[in-house]
């Protein structure tokens, strides 16, 4: 391997997940995420804009899923 790449590795290291700890080790378990009425990513990316408005409620576990679901697509 190339020094480059060793560097790279190196910095990457701080982004791996950690091991969940107390609380934060509890499984949810999510519904599965509406397959159906999905849009191309460069669709959504073209129409996408930017909020600053946050609601005080918690987001819905069906909606948490279906955002799983696409920044799964987006990262993989």
């Amino acid at each position: 391997m190339h020094t480059i790449g060793k560097f790279a590795l190196g910095m990457m290291e701080p982004l791996r997940p950690k091991t969940a700890v107390g609380d934060a080790a509890t499984t949810i378990v999510l519904p599965p995420p509406e397959k159906h009425g999905c849009i191309p990513l460069i669709d959504a990316l073209a129409k996408c804009h930017s909020s600053r408005e946050f609601a005080p409620d918690a987001l819905l576990l069906p909606l948490l899923s279906n955002l799983f679901l696409q920044f799964q697509a987006v990262v993989l």
